[in-house]
């Protein structure tokens, strides 16, 4: 009586059963016993094909069954067509998606798609070694210490969340298929429990990441437009950043735990709960923050023209001011409002979609702590100052010098002051024009 490839559940159990075919098949041309990651395959002669039951997993309709094929040479030709049992609501329509299709349009979005995903990958590890660099450089140098700064770090930690979630999604997406197109089923893609565990974390930091955006955009605002700041409310702040995105977040995670059976709750970025209670009050937050920005534009316009500056002059400083506050006050997230790319689109529009707008949304945490950490200039004043402080201490010949930081980049929150204005713009400010 042949044993019951479908009962097997783990590979030890389909060595067992593959070594005594093993000893009786030698000289025979058939494909022995193998573990695919999900299931056994059973002994198949050359050149025929074997149908087995889709396994009970997510994602996957147990109903429907699937096929392996064998070669004349006695080895398999690869692993089974496992998108035979994709459960009906995963599928959108492939008929409509790839009509008027050719192969070489649809080879060309697959290359691109790959290789938008290394660009991914590549973008969140050097945002995270940024963000991680800059976080400790504020947090190391008192001197640092401001009200600006103290929000800069909460963003800081904010996208840190996020981006190590998506490090951690990327390297096991990596793993999760080994050689011969096996399925790695201790990754965390194959523990749905864990792997739902993350996804809530990942849309929590990217919520309050969004959150502290929305604040700093609104700290920048209030002290271009108030002629008198007190001392900001940290408590709203703090209830903004981290707080409130947690009533989103969970109600999206009870909903998707009631309505989604899918392991990760996948496709969880189609459904209408992420929809509604993710990407809207997202959207909204980014939405005042682009007011925002254009008001603060307006104010820097005006005040330089106040100070006689010609009128290129103006026009240079306010274009330069807005680039440097795009990427703190995430303006560049709304460009993911636009319809995504598809096969059928020009090859332009499909490297501009993969490339351009990933570039802006997984290198933003780069360019967030270059410009407000790396290139700040009391920033490399101080390390300018720690590394002559080492030098000296490493070469006691070299003459001392000594130095003095004055910063002009906040307002204590002891006093109320008026802006000043300078040839450089207004010196509280963060923006170096």
């Amino acid at each position: 009586m042949l044993p019951d490839f479908a009962m097997v559940s783990t590979e030890e159990e389909c060595i067992a059963l593959a070594s005594p075919y093993q000893e009786s098949s030698e000289g025979s041309l058939s494909c022995l016993p193998d573990w695919d990651g999900e299931i056994c395959w059973p002994l198949t002669v050359a050149s025929q094909e074997v149908e087995m039951d889709c396994p009970d997993k997510p994602w996957i309709d147990a109903s429907k069954s699937f096929y392996r094929a064998c070669n004349s040479n006695g080895t398999w030709a690869g692993p089974g067509h496992y998108s035979d049992c994709f459960l009906d609501s995963l599928v959108t329509n492939p008929t409509s998606y790839l009509a008027n299709v050719s192969d070489a349009q649809l080879k060309f979005f697959e290359r691109m798609v790959a290789s938008s995903r290394i660009l991914a990958i590549v973008g969140n590890s050097i945002s995270w070694i940024s963000l991680l660099v800059a976080l400790c450089i504020f947090m190391h140098f008192r001197s640092l210490n401001c009200n600006r700064t103290k929000i800069h770090k909460h963003l800081f930690v904010s996208l840190l969340i996020r981006l190590t979630i998506e490090v951690i999604f990327a390297v096991d997406r990596h793993y999760s298929i080994e050689p011969g197109h096996r399925f790695n089923t201790n990754t965390l893609r194959f523990q749905p429990i864990l792997c739902e565990i993350f996804e809530v974390l990942r849309e929590y930091g990217r919520f309050c990441a969004f959150a502290w955006m929305f604040i700093e955009g609104m700290y920048l605002n209030s002290l271009i437009s108030l002629a008198v700041f007190g001392k900001p409310k940290f408590l709203l702040y703090y209830l903004i950043g981290w707080v409130f995105p947690i009533p989103f977040v969970s109600a999206w995670a009870i909903a998707m735990e009631m309505t989604n059976g899918n392991r990760c709750w996948y496709p969880h970025v189609n459904s209408l709960f992420f929809k509604g209670l993710i990407e809207v009050p997202r959207n909204v937050l980014l939405a005042i923050n682009a007011i925002f920005l254009i008001n603060i534009v307006r104010i820097l316009v005006t005040k330089l023209r106040e100070s006689n500056s010609g009128e290129v002059q103006q026009v240079r400083k306010a274009v330069k001011a807005a680039i440097v506050l795009l990427p703190l006050l995430g303006i560049v997230n709304l460009l993911w409002v636009l319809p995504e790319a598809t096969a059928k689109d020009s090859r332009a529009v499909i490297v501009i979609c993969l490339f351009v707008f990933r570039f802006f949304a997984e290198f933003q945490g780069f360019f967030v702590a270059l410009l407000y950490c790396f290139l700040n200039r009391e920033v490399r004043m101080v390390l300018r100052r720690k590394w002559s402080t080492w030098r000296n201490y490493r070469d006691p010949t070299r003459p001392r010098r000594t130095s003095m930081i004055t910063s002009t980049s906040d307002i204590h929150s002891t006093r109320s002051t008026k802006p000043r204005i300078g040839s450089g713009g207004f010196e509280y400010i963060t923006v170096t024009v």
